[in-house]
Order: structure tokens, then C-alpha cells, then sequence
């Protein structure tokens, strides 16, 4: 979410590119579109050949999740309260879009539904670094196709040096638990990816919103959901690794144990790829700030505040026009452009679901 200047001295500028928005739809014009569809429930061709060192050729397929599986969810909401860089409205975020999930797209609370804030006294339920990581492998752990799985996260977020040459601006961006000032102990783009992607089967849907001051695209391959050469050039390399799941999650595990020792994570750069559906909101670009705001006199995340406000006002929606809509509530209050990036090409002409 928001940062202060302690943190924001520390961002880069990088330009990203745009997902290519379509006109946000009125409700009028709603009631009479009758072609708000899903995507179709088959492989789907990227535009891209990949020879492996053996010389057979390979042509990467994905597919959408038709999300008509279980649903699991973990919220992670810090506030960072007593601390030189209190937030305000970070476990408001995770507390209002869990209950908008539950009321309006099927998901349940109990033990599907995981929150960690840092207003619990249950050690269990706060987001040091061991809990949210834990809490990622308990979220993926029993993925199958067709799943429905979200991870939100409203918090401080940083730049960090790149320690495995996959950025180009020579950083990685990094989470902030509850705990980092304590133990020093942070959560890179290249971990999330390795715990919350890499052990995803094919077919089973990732959602992502993060609402903090870093764009983390990397957290999925990941391009501009515009860009599906990008996409698909990175899920070429797919071939160079076959997916396993059991050793993802045993991998994933011990990179784990890594960051909590402090131990350099052992990550394969060329690695960064998935056979998952995967889709993540960002609050803003690299170079932005993503608010920490007051709406309806409650201590809110921007991007949090337009994502739920706009699929309330307009339930069902394209993909194309949610996020136009989220640039329309935030443009007149806010500088920040939310970002959408995807682990596929996306045709954001079709509804959005979850």
C-alpha cells in the first residue's frame, strides 16, 4: 500500500508497459451486452516454437481455469503499527475484500480462508515472514486444475539488490513482513514466484491482488498482459525444465528454510515460467505510490477501494474494463495506475471471474 519516504527513497524508476484497456461499460450498456462470455476450456496455442537441445520441436500451450473447483484464499494485511512506518489501512484492505469474496464469488470462510494481520495476538496469525511463507505453501499445496485460489497483500513493499541477474534494473522488489526490522528477514519477487506459481498445476487459476508501492510483475513470468510475445517467449522455457510438481513443493520448502536462515535461496533463474492461470492486479508503477487513503471516513488502500467498489457498482464485467474502471476511480483522486499482468496471453474481452 502506501509507503513513507523511507521507503520510497528506495524505488527505481522502471517503465512498464500498459495492458491495453477497453471503454468502461455504464450500466445501461451492461443490461443489453449479451456476449459476456468465459474463455473456452481447451489448450490454447501460444505463437511460439521451442527447439529443445535434443532438437524436438515444442509448441507451449496454456489454459484458462474454469474456476469451478475449490476456493482458498490467503489475506496478509500489515499495518506495521508503533513502527516509524505506520500504515493505516492495510488489515481494513485484507478484511474487506475477503468479506467480498465470501458475499459474491463462492468463497467460504473457515478452513479455506486464511487472514494474517498484525492486530492478532494469536502468533499464528501474524505476518512475520515464517507465517506468510508457510501461509503461500498452505495456499498451493493441494492446487488442482480448475481451483480458484487468491492471495492478497496490502503492506509496505522495497526494492532490494538482484542477487540472480533476472532484472534488468538489478533489483528485485521485496515484501515487508511484520517482523522484518527484528530478524531481517524479507520476501523477494523471486521467492513469491517460486512458492505461489512454480508449484501450481496446469489449469488452476492464481488470482493477485497486491496494493503496495511496488509493481511486482515478476512475481508471475511475468509481461503486461498486452504483450503475449513476451508471455509466450517465457513460457517457452517451460521446455528447458519439466513440471514436477511434488519436487516444486519440496523445493519450495526448502527455499523456505533459506530465507529464514538468511541463506542465498537456491532458484534457477531461467525457471520463472508457469503452466498455471495466473493474474495479478498491482497497485501502481514502479515509479508510483500506491495511496494509503481515506474513503467513506475508513483508512483504505486505493487500488483495494476501486477493485471492490468497481465489481460492485458493475458485478459482471470484462477484464478489459475492470481495470479501466479502477483507472477511472483512482484518476481524479490519485496518481496510480493499477497494473495487470498475467502468465498468459489475455484476451480481456472476457469476464472476469474467480
Amino acid at each position: 500500500m502506501g509507503s513513507d519516504d523511507e521507503y520510497d527513497e528506495q524505488v527505481e524508476e522502471v517503465e512498464e508497459e500498459e495492458v491495453e484497456e477497453e471503454p468502461a461499460a455504464s450500466d445501461e450498456e451492461h443490461e443489453e451486452d449479451t456476449t459476456l462470455t468465459r474463455p473456452p476450456d481447451e489448450a490454447l496455442d501460444y505463437d511460439v516454437v521451442y527447439e529443445d537441445e535434443e532438437g524436438n520441436t515444442h509448441s507451449p500451450q496454456y489454459r484458462y481455469s474454469q474456476c469451478t473447483g475449490k476456493k482458498k484464499a490467503l489475506f496478509v494485511g500489515i499495518n506495521y503499527f508503533n513502527s516509524s512506518s505506520e500504515l493505516r489501512g492495510c488489515i481494513n484492505d485484507v478484511q474487506n475484500i475477503s468479506a467480498f469474496l465470501v458475499e459474491h464469488h463462492g468463497f467460504e470462510w473457515g478452513e479455506n480462508i486464511r487472514l494474517l494481520t498484525d492486530d492478532q495476538n494469536d502468533p499464528d496469525l501474524r505476518p512475520t515472514a515464517k507465517n506468510i511463507m508457510e501461509g503461500m505453501m498452505w495456499l498451493v499445496e493441494d492446487a488442482e486444475p480448475d481451483d480458484s485460489l487468491w492471495f492478497s497483500y496490502s503492506g509496505h513493499g522495497m526494492p532490494v539488490r538482484d542477487e540472480d541477474g533476472d532484472e534488468d534494473d538489478g533489483q528485485d522488489e521485496c515484501i515487508c513482513p511484520c517482523d522484518m526490522d527484528e530478524t531481517g528477514v524479507y520476501i523477494t519477487d523471486d521467492v513469491m514466484h517460486h512458492l505461489l506459481v512454480k508449484t501450481l498445476p496446469e489449469g488452476c487459476r492464481l488470482t493477485v491482488l497486491m496494493d503496495f508501492s511496488t509493481f511486482l510483475s515478476s512475481i508471475l513470468l511475468m509481461a503486461p498482459a498486452s504483450n503475449p510475445d513476451l508471455a509466450a517467449e517465457g513460457q517457452a522455457g517451460l521446455f528447458i525444465e519439466r513440471h514436477d510438481r511434488d519436487a516444486a513443493i519440496e523445493s519450495a520448502r526448502e527455499v523456505i528454510e533459506q530465507v529464514l536462515n538468511k541463506e542465498k535461496p537456491d532458484i534457477p533463474t531461467y525457471t520463472k515460467t508457469s503452466v498455471a492461470d495466473v493474474i495479478a492486479f498491482s497497485g501502481c508503477l514502479d515509479n508510483q505510490t500506491s495511496a494509503d487513503a481515506q474513503e467513506a471516513g475508513k483508512a483504505t488502500g486505493a487500488v483495494s477501494w476501486a477493485f471492490k467498489t468497481a465489481l460492485t457498482t458493475l458485478p459482471e464485467q470484462t477484464w478489459g474494463a475492470l481495470l479501466q474502471n479502477l483507472h477511472t476511480l483512482l484518476e481524479d483522486k490519485y496518481t496510480q495506475k493499477p497494473m495487470l499482468t498475467t502468465s498468459h496471453p489475455l484476451d480481456t474481452k472476457y469476464v472476469f471471474y474467480v
